[in-house]
């Protein structure tokens, strides 16, 4: 049988009966009324409370009033994606001002507008059925 340490039990106090029932008394005190202890230390310290030395509410007041951008598409976002899809929109409607246009991006993963283009190509077929050459162009703004 292996013998234990005599530090295993470390500091010890020993509590005399009128110690116990104060506890005792205490301890009924706060299970009765739990948030006693906390308003005691909120009231200490709404004592002791200083507004000028509150760091939170002290500043100049520089930031408090803020410039908008007028551009709209500053109000949307600041992801990446939305960004792109935003100026995607927005070349699709200034280049639809001088001829019909369609987004497209080609990649192997995602090819994003593949449909719109291929539904174009069959209308541009049907319309032209006289001719047998149609020119597209493409443009990489």
């Amino acid at each position: 049988m292996a013998r234990e340490s005599e530090n295993v039990i470390g500091n010890t106090r020993i509590v005399g009966q009128e110690q116990l029932q104060k506890f005792q008394e205490n301890l009924g005190k706060v299970m009765r009324d739990p948030f006693q202890d906390m308003t005691k230390s909120v009231q200490e310290r709404a004592e002791t409370y200083d507004i000028v030395k509150d760091r939170d509410l002290q500043g100049d007041g520089r930031n408090l009033v803020r410039e908008e951008n007028p551009n709209p598409l500053f109000r949307a976002g600041q992801s990446n994606r939305v960004w792109g899809e935003l100026y995607k929109r927005k070349w699709i409607s200034e280049l639809s001002k001088e001829m019909p246009t369609i987004a497209f991006h080609a990649s192997i993963q995602h090819s994003f507008g593949k449909g719109a283009v291929i539904n174009l190509l069959r209308q541009f077929a049907k319309l032209h059925k006289d001719r047998q050459q149609v020119d597209i162009s493409y443009s990489n703004r």
